[in-house]
């Protein structure tokens, strides 16, 4: 989440990238007053943040007809390589960005590999086309871009966002806060697995949903586990 105080002493927060995009090339002086803040505590104490890990999707394809088979991993080899992410993500080598020097700081406090030189709006310049391209890159090339000493960097906002939030994200934490909150998410998510699996069965006939011996049995086991 992330809040701001305006001079009219008005409070306002959005946990969207998207008015991000829409403030920042108009207004970078607003968005930079912007701040980041930890997820909020909850009623039983924990603060815990929500992490989304997306699997790669299908960028395109090749026709089962297609006369030029070759030609057309050879282009998509080409998409996805470091070179190709490069130009996606920071434009033309030596107009456009460089390699950072010994010493440089990413907006994320680690060492920078990538310095920025031309910048669009205030953000990084992005030559392909529409701004729509292959970006398959390392995290210490995404995340290592240098600040540039903008607050307002759209950068270096995501950066602090994901620091205020990364000792929070469940699945990463190597201690948990609450050993009873960790028993009952666990039991929580057993329950789940268990449910669906009955709803697989009925659905493909494997148990007969139609049986009230069985369904009983199907309600009683939800209702134990509540």
């Amino acid at each position: 989440m992330e809040l701001v105080n305006a001079q009219g002493d008005y409070v306002g927060a959005f946990t969207s990238q998207s008015i991000a995009n829409i403030i920042y090339p108009n207004c970078p002086d607003i968005l930079a007053r912007y701040i980041q803040v930890p997820p909020l505590l909850g009623a039983s104490g924990e603060r815990n943040a929500v992490y989304c890990d997306y699997e790669p999707s299908i960028g395109g394809y090749i026709p089962s007809n297609s006369k030029h088979t070759k030609e057309a991993f050879t282009v998509m080899d080409l998409m996805l390589s470091k070179e190709a992410s490069f130009i996606a993500s920071f434009g033309e080598e030596g107009v456009d960005w460089k390699f950072s020097q010994n010493g440089d700081l990413s907006t994320y406090g680690s060492k920078a590999v990538i310095t920025t030189l031309q910048y669009l709006n205030d953000s990084v310049q992005n030559k392909n086309f529409a701004g729509a391209g292959p970006l398959v890159l390392a995290e210490k090339y995404a995340n290592g871009i240098t600040w540039n000493g903008d607050n307002s960097l759209v950068e270096y906002l995501d950066a602090r966002a994901v620091r205020s939030y990364e000792n929070y994200y469940y699945e990463r934490k190597e201690v948990f806060q609450s050993q009873k909150w960790f028993d009952y998410v666990s039991d929580r998510m057993d329950e789940q697995t268990d449910a669906d699996t009955m709803i697989k069965q009925f659905v493909f006939g494997i148990e007969d949903i139609f049986s009230d011996k069985v369904w009983e049995n199907f309600r009683n086991e939800v209702k134990q586990n509540e």
